[in-house]
């Protein structure tokens, strides 16, 4: 049984000429067996959460694979990283001009523990003119598809099959602290995140 094991899944996608990618966390909350394996978490989180993805991104942007990896409670690696490129190789629904890659949607992470360091940010992929309003801000609509995302992100899933389960309870994961804490709350942001270490700065 590896209750209280993590696992690391990351969202890979590309921008011309930048890769991008989300990071998320899970919390093995119960297992049964072996548990899953790193397909099966995959296919369990990315039906819940890709298209809440594309509905907001842009068409620029393609997503390219997914990876999964097992961690100890403490966040230390069991397992390698596993990645994969079934399912994807879909691009974003959003037809008109791309924002720059430096700015991103921004969801605020939260947990019943306070603290920053039981507190997470996640800068989406970009979007397009279309999410964004004259005085520079997102718009209500993009707003309120951040809002679908976050509530996906904070879906606890059953993942395996047969004899091999188990519950995935979303989690920030402190680096410093070394621990993951279960996600409580998903707050969208109103306005646009920075984010530099997407360079260069715009798609080409």
């Amino acid at each position: 049984m590896a209750v209280g094991h993590i696992w690391k899944v990351r969202l890979n996608a590309f921008f011309s000429p930048s890769a991008l990618q989300n990071v998320r966390y899970y919390l093995v909350t119960a297992e049964a067996g072996a548990g899953p394996s790193p397909a099966q978490v995959a296919a369990a989180i990315l039906p819940v959460v890709l298209p809440q993805y594309k509905a907001m991104t842009s068409d620029r942007v393609r997503f390219d694979s997914w990876s999964c990896q097992r961690l100890s409670g403490a966040g230390i690696p069991l397992t390698d990283d596993v990645s994969d490129t079934t399912g994807m190789g879909v691009f974003g629904d959003l037809v008109d001009d791309a924002l720059p890659s430096v700015l991103a949607g921004v969801l605020s992470l939260r947990t019943a523990t306070p603290g920053k360091s039981y507190r997470g940010r996640l800068f989406l992929f970009p979007s397009t003119e279309l999410a964004n309003l004259a005085t520079g801000r997102p718009t209500i609509g993009y707003i309120a598809q951040m809002t679908a995302l976050g509530v996906a992100l904070a879906t606890t899933l059953a993942a395996g099959g047969g004899p091999n389960t188990a519950t995935l309870v979303p989690a920030v994961f402190s680096r410093t602290l070394s621990v993951a804490t279960p996600v409580t709350t998903v707050l969208s942001r109103d306005e646009w995140g920075t984010m530099r270490s997407r360079k260069p700065y715009r798609g080409i």
